[in-house]
C-alpha cells in the first residue's frame, strides 16, 4: 500500500512539472508575440521612414503610406 501512494504522489507531481512547464512556455511565447508594434510613416508623429527606423523597437513593422 506504501509504494501505491508513493508511486501516485510522484505521478502527480510529474505532471504538475509538465503543466507548469508548458504553461510557461506559453506565457513565454505569447509576451513574445504580443510585443510586435506597427509603425507607420506619416502618421503618429513620424515625418520620415528614418525617422520611424530611429523610433522602432527590434520586431517592430514599419510601414510607409502615400503622403
Amino acid at each position: 500500500m506504501e509504494k501505491k501512494e508513493m508511486k501516485s504522489k510522484t505521478n502527480i507531481s510529474w505532471k504538475i512539472s509538465v503543466f507548469a512547464l508548458l504553461f510557461a512556455v506559453l506565457v513565454v511565447i505569447s509576451i513574445g508575440c504580443a510585443s510586435a508594434d506597427t509603425i507607420y510613416v506619416l502618421e503618429e508623429g513620424n515625418q520620415t521612414i528614418q525617422q520611424a527606423v530611429n523610433n522602432a523597437p527590434s520586431g517592430d513593422t514599419i510601414i510607409v503610406r502615400n503622403a
